[in-house]
């Protein structure tokens, strides 16, 4: 049995996903955009005009606590084979929530908008100390917006 006292407080994100059970993570990365400017050289001008250019977000990465929130982890599960076998190839849209230190008042909430999965993968187990077993999810999502 789950020691619920510290699932709460370990459990700091909240993740919704269309299509997909809602489940808090220990854990989550990423969701930064990087913009590339457009550089262009005018005749012997040593110095480049700089215009808006491309916007790459970045891959958002979350660690999921495995015996906590099995039916999510399934559906995740199916819908990351189901995309990989191009069988459904939809992204997702939802909601990144923040909560404060005792993982019930939610501080922020970022918007993800069309993500797509990147990996699934159980984390290595080692057997030794007190952390729960977790799963880790990549996503790379079109735009990430606090709101």
């Amino acid at each position: 049995m789950a020691n619920t006292r510290t699932a709460i407080s370990e459990n700091r994100f909240g993740v919704e996903l269309d299509g997909i059970p809602a489940f808090k993570a220990t854990k989550v990365s990423g969701g930064d955009e990087k913009h590339s400017p457009v550089m262009t050289q005018v005749g012997n001008d040593p110095y480049s005009l700089i215009g808006r250019g491309k916007v790459e977000p970045e891959d958002v990465v979350i660690t999921i606590p495995s015996g906590l929130y099995d039916n999510s982890i399934r559906a995740i599960d199916n819908w990351v084979t189901r995309y990989f076998d191009g069988v459904d190839t939809s992204p997702k849209s939802g909601r990144l929530i923040t909560y404060d230190e005792t993982g019930r008042t939610p501080v922020e909430t970022y918007e993800i908008r069309d993500a797509v999965p990147l990996s699934l993968k159980p984390d290595d187990k080692s057997g030794e100390g007190t952390g729960t077993a977790t799963v880790t999810l990549t996503i790379k999502p079109y735009k990430m917006r606090r709101i």
